[in-house]
């Protein structure tokens, strides 16, 4: 049998609308980003532009292209500051303002508590979890410990090809930066990291990383916000990175990408006037209240 490629198409546009749209799971306008927490930075909405909410028009039969249509769109508004820590999700609510039945919601939602995004405290009551700065932290080391491997693999096999297509990646950062279009900015931040792990040529790394990242890319966000008031200096904070790469040097390159995690926490040490305490690295240490 033939493929419908009149389908296909029509699917694919469908993934592309949801994944550029947001949800208002509690029906309540966003209003300002409560940090993440006590000392967290804070997202002022106005310029995470995330897209409005449209309704899905899919059929219900691809329950499994709709849970990821839906967790999607949640996880955009969580990372972006629409949905606070703490706030509620009704699946009965969410379910009403997109157009789908409670199954693929309830199924999205149990996905992103698997990503530690949110948590289920009743049948029917899910919560935007809010994780501490301690907690982002020992996520951060953890992170970067997996990230320092991958550069270190990565880095015995790249091809002059490889990095042009990284170099491509920075430099669509910069012109997302150019725009102050932080949503774009910010998937292709995650596009250069995921790229270098699936460089490794290691399928359990990729497994480890993926969630680690999930978890994070909320606290990224903030933190780019407060600390990085000039957008560009994140996209040019990804050029040592793929300097390193290109000299094929496992230890230059892992040494690249510490300092590239640790660049935020030394930018928030140095804010709240806290030492280096357990320094990992050439900058940075780990918070304290």
């Amino acid at each position: 049998m033939k493929p419908d490629t009149k389908k296909q198409k029509k699917i694919a546009a469908a993934r592309r609308a949801a994944a550029g749209s947001r949800v208002s799971p509690s029906g309540l306008p966003a209003g300002k980003m409560r940090p993440v927490s006590d000392g967290a930075p804070a997202v002022p909405p106005a310029r995470a532009r995330v897209p409005a909410l449209r309704r899905l028009q899919r059929p219900a039969t691809q329950l499994a292209s709709l849970s990821e249509q839906i967790r999607e769109q949640i996880r955009r508004q969580i990372i972006h500051g629409v949905l606070k820590p703490g706030e509620r999700l009704v699946e009965l609510e969410i379910a009403a303002g997109m157009g789908v039945s409670q199954g693929p919601v309830r199924e999205a939602l149990q996905r992103l508590e698997s990503e530690g995004l949110v948590e289920r405290q009743s049948r029917t009551a899910t919560y935007v979890t809010a994780p501490s700065v301690e907690e982002m932290y020992e996520l951060s080391m953890i992170r970067k410990m997996v990230e320092e491997f991958a550069f270190r693999r990565t880095a015995r096999n790249i091809t002059p090809e490889d990095c042009d297509r990284l170099q491509t990646l920075v430099d669509e950062m910069r012109e997302a930066a150019g725009q102050h279009d932080i949503v774009t900015m910010e998937g292709l931040d995650l596009e250069f990291h995921q790229t270098v792990c699936e460089l490794s040529g290691s399928k359990n790394l990729l497994r480890v990383w993926l969630p680690l990242f999930t978890q994070l890319q909320r606290f990224i966000v903030e933190a780019h916000y407060r600390y990085f008031p000039q957008v560009v200096e994140i996209a040019d904070g990804h050029q040592p990175l793929v300097d390193a790469l290109r000299t094929r040097d496992p230890e230059r390159a892992a040494a690249a990408l510490n300092e590239h995690v640790m660049l935020s926490w030394s930018r928030i040490n140095a804010e709240k006037k806290l030492p280096p305490a357990e320094s990992s690295g050439t900058a940075g240490g780990k918070p304290s209240r």
